[in-house]
């Protein structure tokens, strides 16, 4: 009983160390776990404009292309759960940036409408975008309008950054642009650069001549949905920097590795005539040349051969009027 009695007080305070861990002013580690895990059982909604094809389409009501790719990339990252508005037209798509119901706008840029990026935040640059300008190989240059998708597309975004509101004319497909210049309503279609390939590789004889932008690149942003934490911003900032440039090039060469066709000479003759037509024209000119020599040595050597026979005639004639006088002066 002596020996239970002598470790008592060990054991109560012992249990008075147990107690008083509770009341220290620093947070335990398993705090921390809820700040650091930002994801959630309900998906995050992400929008892009499905006119931007190969970038964003839907084929068979499934949504594909480079942003697809890339968010589903940057959610496994970032432990996010993104998944994709089913958009079809440019129609549907403005019909969510007006509603705003979505979590995510993948196509954002600084370029973007201020109206549409209320109550969201914009991330890093995760993507350069590039446009080309597509005319016609013998259009009129009386024409100043530019052609573009809607007003709140990446196109018509960029559009607006090098023209004039009044020089701009928008559509709902990059199909309708084109037709627009080939109607000879505009002069020029602005589309991505992607598509600007693809058709011409498609058809080497386009009507179209294409031309790579150089007044620079697009860099897209995703706009997120404003929150007191911002832990989705900073969580898609975090995946978007451990992605390598090499990643999100990779993603974007899947879905443009067309094949280039190989140019047969009439194709050549077509694309580029005014090398050939200088070349045609001064082997015509040659020719001539060598025609009108030819024809020039014959006609001289054919007078040579008059006069020479000419004066064989004359000789003979010499010599038989020379052969009577002989005959009639002949003595006796």
């Amino acid at each position: 009983m002596r020996r239970l009695w002598a470790f008592l007080p060990a054991l109560l305070a012992l249990n008075a160390s147990f107690l008083s861990v509770p009341a220290s002013p620093e947070p335990l580690a398993p705090r921390l776990l809820p700040e650091v895990s930002v994801s959630s059982s309900a998906p995050l909604k992400a929008l892009a404009s499905p006119s931007e094809d190969p970038y964003f389409c839907s084929v068979d009501e499934i949504e594909t292309g480079v942003l697809s790719e890339i968010s589903a990339l940057l959610g496994k990252k970032s432990s996010q759960s993104i998944e994709m508005l089913p958009v079809t037209n440019y129609a549907e798509y403005e019909a969510h940036l007006k509603a705003k119901d979505y979590d995510l706008l993948l196509d954002a840029s600084d370029l973007f409408s201020s109206d549409y990026l209320t109550g969201y935040d914009l991330s890093d640059a995760y993507l350069n975008f590039s446009y080309s300008k597509a005319i016609l190989r013998s259009g009129s240059t009386s024409l100043s309008t530019i052609a573009c998708l809607g007003d709140n597309s990446m196109a018509g975004a960029y559009a607006r950054s090098f023209y004039y509101p009044n020089q701009v004319r928008t559509f709902e497909t990059m199909d309708e642009c084109l037709s627009s210049v080939k109607n000879q309503e505009c002069y020029a279609a602005i589309i991505n650069s992607l598509y600007a390939q693809k058709l011409q590789n498609e058809d080497i004889r386009s009507i179209y001549s294409f031309t790579k932008l150089s007044e620079g690149t697009l860099k897209l942003k995703i706009a997120v949905k404003h929150s007191d934490d911002g832990a989705i911003l900073k969580a898609l900032n975090a995946a978007i920097a451990a992605t390598s440039e090499d990643s999100f090039n990779a993603i974007v060469s899947r879905f443009s590795h067309f094949v280039k066709p190989t140019p047969s000479f009439f194709d050549q003759v077509y694309l580029n005539p005014v090398p050939y037509t200088i070349g045609f024209g001064s082997l015509l000119l040659v020719f001539i040349a060598v025609i009108f020599i030819i024809l020039f040595a014959g006609r001289r050597k054919a007078m040579v051969l008059a006069n020479r026979e000419f004066e064989r005639f004359i000789a003979y004639v010499c010599q038989t009027n020379e052969g009577v006088l002989r005959l009639i002066f002949k003595p006796g």
